[in-house]
């Protein structure tokens, strides 16, 4: 059997079999169970619920794989694999295998922004009234010290209750090249920072 061990793992036992030959039937049950129970699968799949993209926590056990983002081309090295003589041997699509690995990673979700927000102590420096003033050169007064609360205030609300309602947007003006863009970029962590690619009003 697949497992390298003489001893049949508990959970092959809940595989589906072809009573013809006794051969592992193709179907999203096997799929899912070999998956999530499997040495060489067990764990790997997660969806991010953040970028809404399925990653793997580590390596797949065929070369070449980005653990960053699972493509289409995963899904067909992933059937490769279940068809092979010294695994299962049964030949899957891989549009079912999709379809599958998106289940499993369903049920591993995790939120990296949420979690680092989670992990956080507050050192009893207040900091956020003088976010403009220190960081974007605005004046400090009282209208940038309530705007800087509102802004870190109205970001991490929609981290930490998804879809709660935000009326206001900020907007920097300044010269071209004066660092805006850098600015929030390295406030919101580069892999958590995109560009829109068109104003807001476009819409």
């Amino acid at each position: 059997m697949p497992e390298s061990t003489n001893v049949t793992p508990l959970w092959e036992q809940r595989l589906v079999f072809n009573e013809r030959d006794g051969s592992v039937k193709a179907g999203p049950h096997n799929l899912m169970t070999v998956l999530e129970n499997h040495t060489a699968w067990a764990g790997l799949f997660q969806l991010n619920e953040f970028s809404q993209k399925i990653s793997m926590t580590g390596d797949p056990p065929y070369p070449g794989a980005d653990p960053d983002e699972f493509s289409t081309v995963d899904a067909t090295e992933i059937a490769a694999w279940f068809g092979r003589p010294d695994t299962y041997g049964i030949n899957v699509k891989s549009s079912m295998v999709t379809e599958v690995v998106e289940a499993v990673a369903r049920r591993n979700k995790v939120h990296p922004v949420r979690d680092y927000l989670e992990s956080l102590e507050w050192d009893g420096q207040e900091r956020l009234p003088h976010l403009f003033s220190d960081f974007f050169g605005t004046v400090q007064d009282e209208y940038t010290a309530r705007v800087g609360v509102m802004f870190a205030l109205s970001a991490v609300a929609r981290i930490l209750q998804p879809g709660c309602k935000v009326d206001t947007m900020v907007v920097l003006e300044g010269r071209q090249g004066i660092g805006k863009t850098q600015a929030v970029r390295h406030l919101f962590s580069p892999p958590w920072y995109a560009e829109a690619q068109e104003s807001p009003s476009h819409g």
